[in-house]
């Protein structure tokens, strides 16, 4: 059952990096991070990487899937706690 909770905190930490690793590539194409509202705009400084991304390489970056698959993993190992308590 704590197995659950260490991989809650091991896919938040992935997701939190990965998030900030985005953000850093979005401030370095020059788009205005918001900083103070970044835990809201996520999701669009997200969607703005996979369409940077898509429209550079022609394909999605790599970060867009660690993000997503992160955040995915962290809510179903919760619900597995969930159930399991």
């Amino acid at each position: 059952m704590f197995i659950f909770l260490y991989l809650i905190l091991f896919f938040a930490v992935i997701y939190v990096v990965s998030s900030m690793m985005m953000v850093s590539k979005l401030k370095e194409w020059g788009i205005k991070i918001d900083y103070l509202w970044l835990r809201l705009k996520i999701i669009s400084y997200a969607n703005q990487y996979k369409e940077i991304t898509k429209k550079e390489a022609g394909k999605t970056g790599g970060l867009y899937y660690l993000w997503l698959a992160s955040i995915n993993c962290a809510l179903i190992c919760l619900i597995l706690f969930l159930i399991t308590k």
